[in-house]
């Protein structure tokens, strides 16, 4: 398989970074929706970090949106369509011991 033509990572959570640190040199990181960022201060710190890009979380309201695209310190992304977990969890409700 050829991974010369892999771009970047988008990345889940934050310990992402630490296992691929040895790339941000050479590829390029996207904080996924899971990072939840809500507010400046999450972009700034994702910006200290390398990220290049970030989605924003479905969470938010409209206010926290428009704010959040007010700031031009890393490109953002917006998910407008498709089918986001309710909940992750490790144990099962339904399962009874």
């Amino acid at each position: 398989s050829d991974f010369s033509k892999i771009k970047g990572f988008v990345l889940s959570n934050i310990s992402h970074l630490k296992l691929l640190e040895k790339y941000s040199d050479k590829y390029e990181f996207i904080a996924n929706y899971t990072f939840n960022v809500f507010n400046s201060n999450s972009v700034l710190e994702l910006k200290k970090l390398d990220i290049s890009k970030f989605t924003l979380s479905p969470e938010s309201d409209k206010n926290t949106l428009l704010n959040l695209c007010n700031y031009n310190y890393l490109q953002k992304e917006l998910i407008v369509y498709g089918k986001i977990p309710l909940l992750n969890m490790n144990y099962c409700l339904l399962r009874r011991k």
